[in-house]
């Protein structure tokens, strides 16, 4: 469902680290990148398996000055697919959003996976945030691990490794309609999101058009292909006058990697790591968990024929609820759809519904 939605941070940070670049061949090629630079690596071993993060920023050196981001998540063993789930980010220095890749969850067995935004023009004369976010999706937890991820400060041609945005702590601003207005750095994702128009000008974008709700796949996709033939939403001012255009990106895999980033992923590639096997090693309440929403061996189903489960049916038994179990905020027992369980982002409330489809209570991502 959701392609770009960056929930950044608010302060960043610096470890004062001046750019070592790597120049790499000119290639006639649009996606081709001159200089990279990568952020430091955090590391975390959940479920016995290390994930390590980090960003590169890449970018011209002549001329235009243009950069992408790609995040990346290293394992330390093939971990099932729907494990790794990744997005990343190019910011302004006011964090205002310049280019997005909403998160991608790695559909393959795989021991690393990658996210990369389409290219952007940067600023000469005002810093530049390359970031991201991961969530992990393990057994034994009932909630996405997210792990850390370092950011690139780009700034005058240099750059530097700080720390993982953090989100704000203070009250969100509201305008005369009552909207909550600032940057998907906040805590709570706010109605209107700071945003860069095609044309330069800063506004903000709705939280809807940017990261609209849908309850099916099918919707997801149906929009998704609405998207290349016009990624456009409107941008507003901070009393939802439209003043622009803000361009989703629309960038996929399938496009292209630019040659730096290629030749990371055939290096990781051709590693050929042990594969690891969650379902055969879980405790007795896992292993209960793991067959709940099961009825011989077919899944409990509404009328509509949307099936019912769990988050280990669908990630480790290999099984594909459209809804999953789980016990929302004030400890009502309900179902999230797949596009919020696996969209959503630390801090994300989402609806819990009964299996007709009545919501009986809300669940907050920690």
């Amino acid at each position: 469902m959701k392609r770009p939605f960056t929930t950044l941070l608010a302060g960043v940070l610096s470890i004062a680290m001046l750019c070592s670049v790597t120049v790499l061949a000119a290639e006639e090629d649009a996606r081709a990148i001159y200089s990279s630079f990568s952020s430091q690596t955090n590391s975390v071993t959940p479920a016995g398996v290390t994930f390590s993060t980090y960003v590169d920023a890449n970018y011209t050196t002549s001329g235009s000055i243009k950069g992408n981001a790609v995040v990346w998540v290293d394992a330390s063993a093939t971990v099932p697919g729907g494990t790794m789930s990744a997005r990343a980010f190019v910011l302004s220095a006011d964090k205002s959003l310049l280019k997005d890749k909403g998160f991608i969850l790695e559909p393959y067995d795989a021991n690393f996976t990658w996210v990369q935004t389409a290219d952007t023009t940067l600023s000469s004369s005002e810093a530049t945030f390359f970031g991201g976010q991961v969530k992990l999706y393990l057994p034994g937890y009932s909630e996405p691990v997210c792990p850390s991820v370092n950011a690139v400060k780009y700034d005058g041609g240099r750059c530097s490794s700080v720390s993982p945005v953090t989100p704000r702590s203070a009250a969100p601003s509201v305008n005369s309609l009552g909207m909550t207005y600032g940057t998907l750095l906040d805590e709570k994702t706010p109605d209107l999101i700071a945003a860069v128009g095609v044309d330069g000008t800063t506004g903000y974008v709705l939280h809807h058009d940017f990261d609209p709700t849908f309850y099916t796949t099918e919707a997801q996709m149906r929009y998704n292909e609405r998207l290349k033939e016009n990624n456009l939403i409107p941008l507003y001012d901070v009393e939802l006058n439209q003043i622009g255009w803000y361009a989703l990106d629309t960038l996929t895999r399938e496009e292209g990697p630019d040659p730096a980033t290629q030749a990371r992923i055939d290096e990781r590639a051709a590693r050929n790591l042990p594969a690891v096997d969650w379902a055969h090693t879980q405790d007795d309440a896992s292993v209960e968990a793991y067959s709940v929403g099961l009825v011989d061996g077919d899944f409990l189903r509404n009328a509509k024929g949307e099936t019912f489960g769990t988050a280990f049916n669908r990630y480790v038994a290999g099984y594909n609820p459209d809804w999953i179990a789980y016990v929302g905020d004030n400890g009502v027992p309900g179902y999230m759809s797949f596009f919020d369980f696996t969209y959503s982002g630390c801090g994300d409330t989402v609806d819990l519904c009964d299996m007709e489809g009545n919501v009986v209570d809300q669940f907050t991502f920690s």
